[in-house]
């Protein structure tokens, strides 16, 4: 009874310490994958595995990510956070912090960009024909606004509309035109789309993220996304 008692113990103290240790150190190494091939600075990575010990068979039951700031495509976003579930991982691999280790998962995404980011991508990246471009995000109405120089005058542009998703990038659907504070209505909106590319290509994301939708609040814009089930790298 003692002998069992005793390995019963063991047991029970091997378990405990693998629960303490293995998550933290499977978090660490998913953490330095992010950080070289995405070249993520702010990541925080969550595992939660119960028993812990299942996780040297490369089970989890789920794994979150926080990252406080980013840049895809060369658009600053904020508050990324990922969950995966369903993760299967060469855990090996990947506790030997080898950034190319190979992870079955599923999961959701989401993230922000804020008015002030867009802003810094366009002053990097201007659009064509047009002159000191600025958006103005709102829940309702959004708003584009930017400069013409006309016969020697410089004539404050603004075009009203909502931000939507077109093949993974953010693009801007107008619904008014003004010059000057003035509505043109639909007078010149066709002529000002054709003639004005304003889609922001976000990039490639994290685990083959798939964007879904987005929803625009004041000074920001919320995206969220799928991660289909998979085994692929980081």
């Amino acid at each position: 009874m003692k002998r069992l008692f005793s390995i019963i113990l063991i047991l029970g103290l091997l378990m405990a310490l693998a629960q303490m240790i293995l998550p933290g150190k499977l978090a660490a190494a998913m953490e330095k994958a992010l950080q070289e091939q995405w070249e993520m600075q702010d990541v925080q990575v969550k595992i939660y595995a119960f028993p812990a010990i299942k996780i040297l068979t490369g089970r989890i039951d789920r794994a979150e990510i926080f990252v406080g700031s980013a840049v895809f495509g060369m658009v600053p976003v904020n508050d990324l956070y990922i969950e995966l579930k369903e993760v299967r991982i060469d855990v090996v691999s990947a506790l030997q912090r080898d950034i190319n280790y190979e992870m079955q998962r599923a999961g959701t995404v989401k993230f922000k960009i804020t008015e002030q980011g867009l802003n810094d991508y366009l002053k990097d990246n201007p659009i064509s024909g047009l002159g000191n471009v600025t958006i103005e995000l709102s829940e309702d109405i959004s708003t584009v606004k930017s400069q013409v120089t006309v016969l020697g005058s410089k004539v404050d542009l603004a075009l009203l509309g909502r931000f939507t998703l077109k093949n993974g990038s953010l693009a801007f659907l107008p619904e008014d035109f003004g010059i000057d504070k003035h509505s043109l209505g639909d007078l010149f909106r066709d002529r000002f789309k054709a003639g004005t590319n304003l889609e922001i290509t976000i990039g490639t994301l994290p685990y083959d993220t798939e964007l879904h939708s987005l929803e625009t609040g004041e000074n920001i814009i919320t995206f969220y996304g799928t991660i289909g089930s998979r085994t692929a790298r980081p």
